[in-house]
């Protein structure tokens, strides 16, 4: 079974929604700013934006009002319950620089070289979404000399390493234990 398969199954939606009510809380933002983390990317006013993993939006208004109406924020999820709740959350908002889809972060349906940078808060490591597989697809549509930024946590479980080791991406700062990368020459395949 696909994991966007997997993400619209009402078992999935039901068993992850606490979570995610619980990832949107006004006590997680005493301690992880979203702010503060998202400002610790390089992202800035213009950028067209990958949100990886958004949930029901914690760090998603955060990236829209650092690309501004210039820019554009594309957030994904696999499960279909948070990219409905975040979509209703934005419209209420009236934030019109978001979209949202339902997609598999490992198999998008993005152009190659697309995004400016991406941002994957909080979702690595995980089951769902193996290492190996996003790395790859991150690296296919991120712009050469884009980034992606990192924040793992609890821990960051060897990631970092793993990221170097691929050979995509070469670290360029750590803040906030938010890691950034940018992408290293495409790799033909």
């Amino acid at each position: 079974m696909r994991l966007t398969e997997l993400g619209k199954s009402r078992i999935a939606n039901t068993i992850f929604a606490p979570t995610g009510y619980l990832m949107r809380s006004q006590l997680r933002r005493i301690f992880h700013n979203p702010d503060i983390l998202v400002g610790s990317t390089p992202v800035s006013n213009g950028d067209v934006v990958l949100e990886v993993g958004c949930a029901m939006g914690f760090f998603t208004c955060a990236i829209a009002q650092l690309v501004g109406q210039q820019g554009r924020v594309h957030s994904i999820d696999a499960l279909s319950g948070f990219v409905d709740a975040l979509s209703k959350d934005l419209a209420l908002r009236k934030i019109t620089n978001v979209s949202v889809t339902q997609q598999d972060a490992t198999d998008t349906d993005f152009p190659a070289d697309h995004f400016d940078a991406a941002i994957v808060f909080g979702v690595v490591p995980s089951f769902t979404l193996p290492l190996p597989g996003l790395l790859r697809e991150l690296h296919r549509v991120i712009k050469p000399n884009g980034s992606v930024s990192f924040w793992m946590f609890p821990f960051a479980a060897g990631v970092p390493s793993a990221i170097e080791k691929s050979g995509m991406f070469q670290r360029c700062q750590i803040q906030n234990r938010v890691f950034t990368y940018t992408v290293t020459k495409k790799i033909v395949m």
